[in-house]
């Protein structure tokens, strides 16, 4: 376990703005991650033909753990940054499995208001944004013997939309669970599947942090971070023992915006918003629940 980089993992479901807290975080001097999107094939390592994303802690074997913390040290080493920054949705359901693999990282749990996350993952499925150099990125990052696993897995997703019901462009899109999968089988709709993958994500967030050392994670409102950025990534620096000045840390929060929030009401019918409701509700209390706890 030496030599290990200080790594700072961001947990959060589709959707919750990890996306544009990573990109503020690594345009800091010390702070680096990967030029790609997300490194799912890289945590799967060793279990890359398993179907789903929640995978057990008992998954881990030595060949996964050296195979994704080689990936951190050579990024660590190129960047030459003190700070790898890692950003995977779908680490959302596994982090038992995660931990086990860095268990030196430091960790954010960032938090969005159910409806307007799932809003945006629902526009995500039917309109996902995914052109030929998003997967040429990614190649680089994917075990040479995982890559046809890879490949084959991509192209079932890209040419099996036509399964699911209004229009989807995907036969799925973000992490995946059998409960997922048994929603995409039995054409619910694309907010429900939406909505229970939310709910999967952040339900079994809770319950990691709700056991983890508080001095190795944050939990941070994606509500509060667009609207106050630099208060709360202060916040994050101030946990992991670093700073940065106040010219430098506004410069990098100028790309944040706060003009997504609370946009959801027009995304949902009145039957659509009923069912979400019904899934993400009891996810929500426990949520604000560990808020206000910490």
């Amino acid at each position: 376990m030496t030599n290990f980089p200080d790594s700072l993992v961001i947990i959060g479901a589709p959707r919750s703005g990890t996306n544009i807290l990573r990109d503020v975080l690594t345009s800091l001097q010390e702070f680096s991650t990967w030029p790609c999107d997300e490194i799912n094939f890289v945590w799967k390592h060793g279990n890359i033909l398993h179907p789903y994303d929640d995978l057990p802690v008992e998954m881990v074997g030595e060949r996964t753990s050296r195979f994704v913390r080689k990936q951190f040290k050579k990024l660590s080493s190129r960047t030459k940054a003190r700070y790898v920054v890692e950003k995977t949705c779908a680490n959302s359901l596994r982090l038992d499995y995660v931990d086990r693999i860095v268990p030196e990282a430091h960790y954010v749990l960032l938090v969005r208001e159910g409806h307007d996350a799932v809003a945006s993952a629902k526009q995500r499925w039917e309109h996902p944004h995914a052109a030929s150099s998003y997967y040429l990125k990614k190649a680089r990052y994917i075990a040479p013997s995982d890559f046809l696993a890879v490949l084959w897995h991509t192209v079932q997703k890209r040419l099996g939309g036509s399964v699911l019901k209004e229009g989807a462009a995907w036969s799925s899109w973000g992490p995946v669970t059998a409960e997922i999968e048994g929603f995409i089988a039995n054409g619910r709709s694309i907010a429900e599947i939406s909505a229970l993958q939310w709910a999967q994500c952040v339900s079994s967030s809770l319950q990691f942090f709700e056991q983890l050392d508080h001095d190795r994670w944050i939990m941070v409102s994606y509500e509060d971070f667009v609207q106050r950025p630099e208060q709360e990534v202060k916040r994050i620096l101030k946990m992991l023992g670093t700073s940065v000045r106040y010219e430098v840390l506004t410069a990098a929060c100028k790309k944040v915006d706060a003009g997504r929030v609370g946009k959801s009401g027009d995304l949902f019918s009145d039957e659509q918003l009923q069912r979400v409701n019904e899934i993400t509700e009891p996810v929500m209390l426990a949520m604000r629940d560990l808020q206000r706890s910490i």
